[in-house]
């Protein structure tokens, strides 16, 4: 049983180390291309909020904290 156990640790090592053997192969010979980043567009519309929107956000009630942590408002 030992020798089986000590057969198959070997084999593990083995597959292991050429597995990082293979690995340092392919980085050297064939690295991984440098892709150049597209440029990002110079100006970004912002949609605001119209006066109508913003009353109307506003009359929502907080639902940000559950209702036992709600202040009441006079």
């Amino acid at each position: 049983m030992v020798v089986g156990m000590t057969t198959v640790f070997a084999i593990l090592l083995i597959v292991i180390y050429l597995g990082k053997g293979l690995i340092v192969l392919v980085n050297k010979y064939a690295p991984e291309e440098i892709i150049a980043k597209k440029p990002v567009a110079a100006a970004v519309r912002v949609q605001t909020a119209t006066p109508t929107q913003t009353t109307a956000i506003g009359s929502l009630p907080d639902r940000r904290q559950p209702p036992s942590y709600r202040q009441s408002v006079p």
